[in-house]
């Protein structure tokens, strides 16, 4: 009983989780996405994709003994926010980081020339469908979008540093500089290559990721980071993903395959 307990405290059992969730994640963007209309693949994608969520939420974290703080929550008292770091954390993910990528985005797009031509997600469109607006609004757009990408930012972020950056700290122990570069960008690239094969977008996501995950070593808070992931998300989709047929699509349709 002790050597089985003992499995999930080694380096093997942190990599074979990384390595199960990352393949039940491509069987889905790969192998049921196209197919969805098959009713067998499409029902092991909600039976797959639902252990996974319980396991990366719950399961997980009891078996390989992690605690709250280091993936990057409080406790029940603190609605599981971790306040012990929100200041460092605040200043240097939403201070610095974000206003640095905030900045990219806008210049990238002055590049592209989409700065001055953002599109919304639609939801405006929707309310002036409904007869409760009489014209599209693109700030009512940007607030739907972003309070929609905080939480979405949030799932990714759960997986991918509450959970996948806690699993690189525990193969790759230790606490110095070139373990931290190594860790950040073991994560970020992890994370591009979840948006394959949307090429910008996997390399907008692997430079971000990378970056969330240098801070998240040291400082760990998912309030944070989900914020900063809400923001990029909104103005990348509002001022980038608008050029030339970008979208924030990810699998085969990038690339004009799939059913």
């Amino acid at each position: 009983m002790e050597g089985k307990n003992s499995f999930w405290q080694t380096r093997k059992s942190h990599a074979l989780d990384i390595s199960l969730v990352t393949i039940a994640y491509f069987y889905i963007i790969l192998v049921v996405a196209p197919f969805e209309h098959i009713f067998p693949l499409l029902l092991s994608a909600y039976i797959i994709g639902g252990f996974f969520i319980f396991y990366i939420f719950f399961i997980s974290q009891y078996l390989h003994k992690d605690t709250c703080a280091e993936r990057g929550f409080g406790n029940w008292k603190t609605l599981f926010i971790r306040t012990d770091n929100l200041k460092k954390s605040a200043r240097e993910v939403l201070l610095i980081l974000t206003s640095i990528m905030v900045l990219s985005i806008f210049l990238i797009s002055l590049v592209l020339g989409t700065f001055w031509t953002p599109e919304g997600g639609g939801f405006s469109e929707w309310l002036v469908e409904q007869g409760i607006l009489q014209e599209a609004n693109l700030f009512i757009d940007f607030i739907a979008q972003f309070l929609y990408y905080i939480l979405w930012g949030f799932i990714q972020q759960v997986l991918f540093l509450s959970f996948i950056h806690v699993r690189l700290r525990k193969i790759f122990p230790g606490n110095d500089r070139n373990n931290r570069i190594k860790i950040a960008l073991f994560t970020g690239a992890i994370f591009g290559s979840y948006h394959l094969f949307n090429f910008p977008l996997a390399a907008f996501t692997f430079i971000s990721g990378t970056f969330w995950a240098w801070y998240f070593y040291e400082t760990p808070n998912m309030l944070t980071v989900s914020l900063s992931h809400g923001l990029g998300g909104t103005l990348s989709s509002m001022f980038i993903f608008n050029y030339n047929g970008w979208s924030m699509t990810v699998g085969w349709p990038w690339l004009g395959l799939g059913p």
